[in-house]
């Protein structure tokens, strides 16, 4: 709430949520492991008459309501998954290493109940993002360094976009690619 400061907690009347996830893992050789993971969930509100929203009102955002029934619960994408592949490589020595690529998918989704309001943009449009790391495993399995690398893509995205009186829309970027490494001693 603009006027005063504070933030606005509400409960919708109704909401109705279903879906249903399958998760799968796959050793196609003895090196090489699959897996994959897919959930369909359908969720929105049912009854939300009066929800708290924004609107373009006289050229500026201000607080206005909508009945938001028919629409999509936050952070619900109707569909998510995600994959993995991992090939290992035995090396001499008693050396062993692991390559393993991630991807994971989010489908479009509402940051806030209705987007924020008429202009609808408290959302994230889907989006794919993989991951890569590579691990070496010394003799006995005490010591492991990694090296990886998330966001391999770069892909831009959001962590939040938010509608807001005093400030219009904003959004916060989620992290860009990004590299590291760390090693791993296990007694």
């Amino acid at each position: 709430d603009a006027t005063s400061g504070s933030v606005i907690q509400e409960n919708a009347a109704k909401v109705e949520a279903k879906g249903i996830e399958a998760a799968f893992d796959f050793r196609v050789t003895q090196d090489l492991v699959t897996g994959l993971n897919v959930a369909y969930l359908d969720s929105e509100f049912k009854q939300y008459p009066n929800a708290s929203v924004y609107s373009v009102q006289g050229g500026v955002i201000a607080n206005d309501t909508e009945d938001l029934a028919g629409s999509q619960t936050p952070h619900s994408p109707d569909f998510t998954a995600n994959m993995n592949v991992t090939y290992t490589l035995d090396l001499p020595s008693d050396w062993s290493a692991d390559i393993t690529l991630l991807g994971h998918y989010v489908d479009s989704f509402y940051f806030n109940a209705g987007a924020g309001g008429p202009l609808r943009a408290d959302r994230q449009d889907a989006y794919t993002l993989f991951n890569l790391s590579g691990e070496i495993h010394l003799p006995g399995d005490k010591i492991t360094v990694t090296v990886y690398t998330t966001n391999l893509t770069d892909k831009k995205y959001f962590d939040i976009v938010q509608t807001n009186q005093g400030f219009g829309v904003f959004g916060q970027p989620a992290l860009p690619r990004m590299y590291g490494a760390r090693v791993r001693y296990s007694f």
